[in-house]
């Protein structure tokens, strides 16, 4: 440890610089792997590539949208670093305390995936399934932690750089769950999944490197953030009041609804009008008045929404 230098800095860090998304394969759905589609990838198959080069396609286009065109702006919605078996245990216990707080997670160990917990392996089979090599310390990949993970954040795009800590030995980089575009976050779970080869250049940065001071996670970006930005736009604000109920228009969806993270606050709004800093209430409601101005203004239905 130098004088003066932050606790969390004290091991090596990587930088993840992405250079480039030079091919894209089927939207999930249709897959080209042999691996079957999960969470709720196999119910959006819907957009396909339109342009010159299918590879890297000016937009997104669906029949189930035929006046939306969907500019391609990919980016991978996960990349992480492998935990040291510290975190996974830390997290482990907080899986199983996020289960018995009424929330929802598939603590390490249960064999299952997805959203509802009902797909009966979990991947890689050879070390996370039924019979694999650790299943016992196999975490999700939903919920992100100090190795990043599953942020399906738009600043990872082309140009970006994310400074991450390392907790292993060789830091073990990982690339995935790669979006052909996605809105303002990924409040519905799923965003136009697609496979792709994802390039990158990856730098270790040691203690006399000016990156060191940086804390982990970090990103460096350029205008990504301005290039995948919308010129037009309407934003719904939402509160920390008493959740919204849900529109009677949810039973038209023929896909797994109500998603759990939208509906476990537990004690926290428990004989409450008003739970003060509850940021993910605020974009529960927020997010119902959206899908509701869709739906009854625009008169898109609930599976377009």
């Amino acid at each position: 440890m130098h004088p003066g230098r932050r606790p969390w800095r004290g091991r090596d860090a990587c930088a993840s610089v992405l250079c480039r998304i030079p091919s894209v394969g089927a939207p999930t759905g249709t897959p080209m792997s042999d691996e079957p589609p999960c969470l709720l990838s196999q119910y959006f198959s819907w957009w396909q590539p339109v342009g010159a080069d299918p590879g890297r396609p000016d937009y997104w286009v669906s029949d189930r949208f035929p006046e939306v065109q969907v500019p391609f702006h990919p980016f991978p919605g996960i990349i992480t670093v492998l935990p040291n078996m510290e975190i996974v245990e830390r997290v482990k216990a907080r899986e199983v305390q996020v289960n018995a707080d009424g929330g929802t997670a598939q603590a390490a160990g249960s064999l299952q995936m997805g959203v509802t917990g009902d797909i009966p392996s979990a991947f890689p089979s050879s070390i996370c399934g039924v019979g694999g090599s650790d299943p016992e310390n196999c975490l999700r990949t939903i919920a992100p932690d100090v190795y990043y993970g599953n942020e399906d954040s738009q600043r990872i795009a082309v140009g970006s750089t994310l400074v991450l800590e390392c907790f292993v030995t060789g830091c073990g980089v990982g690339i995935g769950d790669v979006h052909g575009a996605q809105g303002d976050g990924e409040v519905s779970i799923t965003a136009i999944e697609i496979e792709a080869k994802v390039k990158v250049s990856i730098k270790l940065i040691k203690p006399d490197d000016p990156m060191y001071v940086l804390p982990s996670p970090t990103t460096v970006g350029t205008s990504a953030v301005k290039d995948y930005s919308p010129t037009s736009f309407v934003s719904f604000h939402g509160f920390s009041n008493k959740p919204l109920p849900l529109p009677a228009f949810v039973d038209e969806v023929d896909v797994p609804w109500p998603i759990q993270q939208h509906l476990t606050f537990g004690d926290a709004v428990e004989g409450k009008d008003f739970v003060a800093d509850n940021l993910q209430l605020s974009g529960r409601n927020a997010l119902i008045k959206c899908i509701t101005f869709l739906h009854d203004v625009l008169g898109y239905s609930f599976n377009q929404v």
